[in-house]
């Protein structure tokens, strides 16, 4: 499918939800809701343009990752530091009780 009919397509799906959504929020005047409607619809326009043009974007997991890698990086390394210290000790041990 081309580039162009994926835009009418996000085009028409758009003006669909303005035209059956809108008139409602402006006859109950609620203004707090159109404009969460207006940033919500934005916002997934604009994701479903990047995705019709095959634009790579970054997920909430991306986002995720990227806080909690440091993390997990210090938890895993402190564990292995941990344990490797614990091995050493315990060979020790394990050899001062043979050499009596």
């Amino acid at each position: 499918m081309s580039t162009m009919w994926k835009f009418a397509g996000i085009a028409v799906v758009v003006l669909l939800m303005i035209i059956f959504e809108l008139p409602k929020l402006v006859k109950e005047t609620a203004y707090k809701e159109m404009i969460l409607f207006s940033v919500l619809l934005l916002a997934g326009t604009g994701l479903c343009i990047l995705e019709a043009l095959q634009i790579e974007y970054p997920t909430p997991l991306d986002f995720i990752s990227v806080i909690y890698e440091p993390v997990s990086q210090f938890i895993f390394r402190t564990s292995v530091d941990v344990s490797l210290h614990l091995s050493h000790h315990a060979s020790f041990h394990v050899l001062f009780l043979f050499t009596k």
